[in-house]
């Protein structure tokens, strides 16, 4: 059984921590100082595209490296902060795709191996909020400030998914009342990380509920850019006018069955332009509803076959396993 957490903030080197009422860190003497952000051998930053305007087939990885990259496994959707992969493939870089590995490391409780993972990218730890259930990571470098929610992973934050009743939103519309809840604890800290980071470029991120706060975080600091993979329906359309469009990639991984809920009888709406990631891990722009469908239902087909028969290890249905946030790695 997952046990619960303490409310706490870790801080690391920086010329100072963000504290809360759960607990204070007297800041350090020494200034953060973060180098320009320079090419990694393994990112390859300027080669990679935004995903405005066209399909997007990552240029290196083949059709065959992409299948075989795709992680079926329990372990890979119930337990993504136990890897030790983190920015290691060949051929990342971008915003999107740095954003899918840093909604990953958020689910990670070991410090030192987030920043490990970070120094592969040339980000540094700025702060990792843990205050009653909720867990922020924030990372900076090259004049960008990085804030990645975790998704759910306890108890706790499984009650705050169920919790799907409107609740007054303060920009305006209706919100769900778990996501709602799940960000209330760190906004606090957040409005000073926000704050410090005045002059960074501010990205919101983060995987499944984790992505539901990042959008209810862009609502409240709209000068920031949201990324989100996996997301659920966050409000009603009220609440998504508080939200630019134009600022927001919402990926989508073919069946995944978290970005279907809650129902949109009930009045809830997506937020931002579809992503759509077929069933070959491929970036899709604007498919019709059509062909959504017809590739979700070869996807199932093709998961069946290839991987629900491993009963002992792998998810039983691709509408679970799509929604592993290594499987949107791949796809960027």
């Amino acid at each position: 059984m997952i046990s619960r957490r303490r409310s706490s903030i870790g801080c690391s080197s920086a010329d100072g921590c963000f504290t809360s009422t759960a607990q204070r860190c007297a800041p350090s003497t020494s200034a953060l100082t973060i180098p320009p952000l320079q090419r990694h051998p393994q990112t390859k930053w300027s080669e990679y595209p935004e995903f405005h305007g066209q399909n997007y087939r990552n240029p290196h990885m083949p059709e065959s490296e992409r299948r075989s990259a795709y992680d079926p496994t329990r372990a890979a959707l119930y337990r993504p902060g136990d890897a030790d992969d983190f920015f290691v493939r060949t051929g990342r870089g971008g915003t999107p795709a740095l954003c899918a590995e840093l909604a990953r490391l958020a689910y990670c409780n070991d410090g030192e191996r987030r920043r490990r993972s970070l120094e592969r990218v040339e980000l540094v730890e700025r702060a990792f909020l843990d205050i009653d259930g909720t867990q922020v990571l924030v990372a900076v470098g090259g004049g960008r400030a990085f804030v990645a929610f975790r998704g759910t992973d306890d108890p706790k934050a499984v009650w705050r998914d169920l919790e799907a009743w409107f609740t007054p939103w303060e920009r305006g519309g209706r919100v769900h009342t778990g996501f709602a809840k799940y960000l209330s604890p760190v906004r606090a800290a957040l409005s000073q990380v926000v704050e410090a980071l005045a002059g960074d470029d501010l990205v919101f991120t983060g995987h499944s509920l984790g992505a539901a706060a990042a959008t209810l975080a862009e609502s409240l600091w709209p000068r920031a850019t949201l990324c989100t993979f996996g997301s659920p329906r966050v409000g009603d359309a009220g609440f998504a006018a508080t939200v630019p469009a134009e600022r927001v990639d919402r990926f989508v991984d073919c069946c995944d069955k978290v970005c279907q809920v809650p129902p949109e009888g009930l009045g809830y709406v997506h937020v931002g332009a579809l992503r759509y990631i077929n069933r070959d891990s491929v970036v899709v722009n604007a498919p019709t509803a059509e062909e959504i469908e017809l590739d979700q239902g070869a996807g199932q087909k093709t998961y069946l076959r290839r991987h629900a028969w491993v009963v002992w290890r792998n998810v039983l249905s691709r509408s679970l396993a799509d929604h592993a946030p290594i499987n949107y790695v791949v796809a960027l």
